[in-house]
């Protein structure tokens, strides 16, 4: 949770003007680990004024579409854009995004590919580390925030590049969502300027996403991953592209299946306790707890 946020939130609970379900869900911004950390720890919750009410919720949060977003200006970020459906409110908007962390000396890096530019032409002198700068590890920080005007980017700042809807029986939700955004992080936590950045941080999200649901249509627009139309980052010219978002997936799939059954037991559990607790059980024997490794 965000130092913003953790100011805001109380103020804004007794205000009536939002509830911890909906702050955990949609963000102010968060770090894209903290915010799967949030909603899985939400919808496991056993709290019985929390749990159950969020388990209720979660399936209604339905991811609608997916629009893949290149900002027209220097350093022509690019970004997700994810519409979600709540249920009695209007559709949520999240943008998930990479940006490289701070470097080395503290400084504010919002993306590194900003600075190549005015480093690219010192890089070949031997008196400055320019090209040191390029190829230095440096964190990647993977963001969600919610766009509170609730309107797609605006087209004259940005360029729509793709689009993905899902259709009526598509089954993703929220939680898949945050669950992918985690796992293409966690696959390459390191920020690199010419292979890890933005540009296939959103791309391998897009990818992987239409590749693991059914029930989606896409929309190719405009060309990702150029910078001042240089290629930075051409997915199909990526060495091993097929296997990297295979395992991607895999390792989705994996979480997915793990955070479902858990949020299945849990509920079940507390749904068993509680009958119990009304004299609903009483002529039956208590179910063996399953512990989940």
């Amino acid at each position: 949770m965000s130092f913003l946020q953790l100011i805001l939130s109380p103020l804004l609970r007794i205000l009536g003007m939002s509830n911890p379900t909906e702050l955990d869900e949609f963000p102010y911004n968060n770090k894209v680990n903290s915010w799967e950390d949030s909603i899985v720890q939400l919808y496991s919750a056993v709290d019985p004024a929390r749990g159950p009410v969020s388990r209720a919720r979660m399936p209604l949060l339905k991811v609608l579409e997916l629009r893949l977003y290149k900002a027209k200006l220097s350093p022509e970020h690019e970004y997700i854009v994810a519409k979600i459906s709540r249920p009695q409110q209007p559709d949520g908007l999240l943008r998930i995004e990479r940006f490289a962390d701070r470097d080395i000396n503290g400084k504010a890096d919002g993306d590194t590919l900003q600075s190549f530019q005015s480093t690219s032409s010192l890089a070949s002198s031997p008196n400055t580390s320019a090209s040191s700068q390029l190829s230095s590890k440096v964190d990647a920080l993977d963001t969600v925030s919610t766009m509170r005007n609730g309107e797609w980017p605006s087209e004259n700042h940005d360029v729509l590049i793709e689009k993905a809807v899902c259709k009526r029986d598509c089954p993703a939700i929220l939680l898949h969502l945050a669950i992918l955004a985690k796992i293409v992080h966690d696959d390459s936590p390191i920020y690199r300027t010419f292979s890890r950045q933005c540009y296939w941080y959103a791309d391998t999200i897009m990818r992987v996403f239409q590749s693991s649901f059914s029930g989606i249509t896409s929309e190719r627009c405009e060309e990702s991953g150029k910078w001042n139309r240089i290629p930075i980052y051409d997915p199909e010219a990526t060495k091993n592209l097929e296997d990297i978002v295979c395992e991607i997936k895999r390792a989705f799939k994996q979480r997915q299946d793990y955070v479902d059954k858990l949020v299945r037991i849990v509920d079940q559990l507390c749904r068993h306790y509680t009958g119990a607790h009304n004299g609903q059980y009483r002529s039956k024997k208590a179910k063996p707890i399953l512990i989940i490794t």
